[in-house]
């Protein structure tokens, strides 16, 4: 098959991404094209994987002078439609024209304009559930996936979708039976990850605490971070996709304390696949992730006692118990066997429409 995927402007795609979106764009081309698929990915430039790349943007189009990783969101809407209207335009050398954008809501206009099927794979929360219903009843040309059951019912029904969750190459993870003695915690550090609740059950635990991730927002890293880290609270920066997972299957427990609910919960389901169980925030996909007793804990929302409590019991996890779940439920083999599926699908549902 011949398709195109409309990927992130506003970071390039690449196996060292951090963000979720990113990172599962770049394993599902990654995939598609091992499997024989040819695959043109249109999003920003040093984006670096398997396939063809349209640059549809330079960073310098988009971010602000002066300002270290921060984008213009009005000109990402303008580089956006450019970009859906430059596949509009080739869209007679493609079968499948698949969207793997957060931003997919300014597309959806011109999605009439195709006469190729659409898929959009929705990957996070950027609207409320009535402004879902107004796009999902006004544009229903698209066919939309959703990555968990949680995050489906937090919106009303799109008239054709799927939940396909997403899945982790496993053959990455390397399972670890005996682990070091420390917490990992991994994200982007801003305030929606709430890493400040994991450095308050650090100093409660006095548990050895190792931060890892980009600065998003470096005020709140100023004043919530920075002046907390200690040899027991040590921040070591971004990863790389190898070192992530030496930090992953080497911690005796993985944390999330996210203040907004998690479309699926990509983190989890990483450490999990090297045997590191989770104990994490009940928000959004994380309890269909975490198996609550099985391969970690779902504590209440904001609550460091409980994750404290629930730490303490991190010992009765069976590692290989969470290498299980992943392999059964979360392995990017079964992910691409469903999307496929859905491709042959509807590209019939083309043929028979053409037909007729």
């Amino acid at each position: 098959m011949k398709i195109a995927i409309l990927g992130a402007l506003d970071t390039p795609i690449t196996k060292n991404s951090l963000g979720g979106t990113e990172i599962w764009t770049y394993h599902f081309i990654e995939c598609l094209t091992a499997l024989g698929n040819s695959v043109t990915l249109f999003a920003s430039e040093e984006s670096s994987f398997s396939g063809t790349l349209v640059e549809s943007v330079k960073r310098s189009d988009i971010e602000i002078s002066g300002e270290i990783l921060r984008v213009d969101k009005k000109k990402i809407i303008k580089y956006s439609i450019r970009q859906i209207k430059d596949v509009i335009k080739k869209q007679t050398q493609f079968d499948i024209i698949h969207i793997s954008n957060c931003n997919f809501y300014f597309y959806l206009p011109y999605i009439k304009e195709f006469h190729k099927p659409v898929i959009i794979t929705v990957h996070s929360y950027n609207f409320s559930g009535d402004v879902a219903s107004e796009l999902f009843g006004k544009y229903t040309e698209a066919y939309y996936v959703f990555n968990a059951k949680s995050f489906k019912k937090t919106w009303p029904e799109p008239r054709r979708y799927s939940v396909i969750y997403t899945g982790i190459n496993l053959a990455n993870f390397e399972f670890n039976q005996h682990p070091e003695n420390y917490i990992f915690w991994m994200g982007r550090i801003h305030k929606d990850k709430g890493i400040e609740d994991a450095i308050q059950f650090a100093k409660k635990t006095r548990e050895k605490m190792i931060i890892a991730g980009p600065v998003r927002d470096q005020e709140y890293f100023d004043l919530e971070v920075k002046p907390f880290l200690s040899e027991m609270v040590e921040y070591i920066g971004e990863l790389d996709s190898k070192k992530k997972i030496e930090y992953y299957k080497n911690a005796k427990a993985f944390l999330v304390t996210t203040k907004r609910d998690e479309s699926f919960g990509l983190v989890a389901a990483e450490s999990m696949a090297c045997g590191t169980p989770v104990v994490a925030y009940d928000r959004g996909a994380l309890a269909e992730v975490v198996a609550d007793g099985e391969t970690g804990f779902i504590v209440e929302p904001d609550n460091i006692d409980q994750l404290v409590e629930k730490s303490k019991l991190i010992d009765s996890i069976n590692r290989q118990s969470c290498r299980k779940r992943v392999e059964e439920n979360f392995d990017i083999k079964i992910m691409m066997e469903r999307y496929l599926e859905l491709y042959q699908k509807l590209l019939e549902a083309e043929d028979e429409k053409t037909e007729d």
